[in-house]
């Protein structure tokens, strides 16, 4: 499992560090990358930051560049 996938964050908002702001977590790459390398069957990308179109597609195509399994989606009360 890792943790908080992270993808590009609006600047933080005045006074905030962005590690404050959004968490710290993995990039949609680094999950990709990490998943090769462990020959995961499937990765599901959870805890994600906001997004007001919730259209984290472009997430999923970044994780694909580096992992050839299916890449899902977590949402709330979806069962897997």
């Amino acid at each position: 499992m890792i943790p908080k996938c992270r993808g590009s964050n609006p600047p933080a908002p005045t006074g905030q560090s962005e590690s404050n702001a959004y968490g710290i977590g993995s990039s949609p790459e680094d999950v990709g990358q990490i998943a090769e390398g462990a020959a995961v069957k499937s990765v599901v990308l959870s805890h994600l930051t906001w997004k007001a179109d919730d259209d984290y597609s472009s997430w999923v195509d970044e994780v694909k560049k580096h992992f050839s399994g299916p890449v899902l989606i977590a949402k709330d009360l979806k069962e897997f």
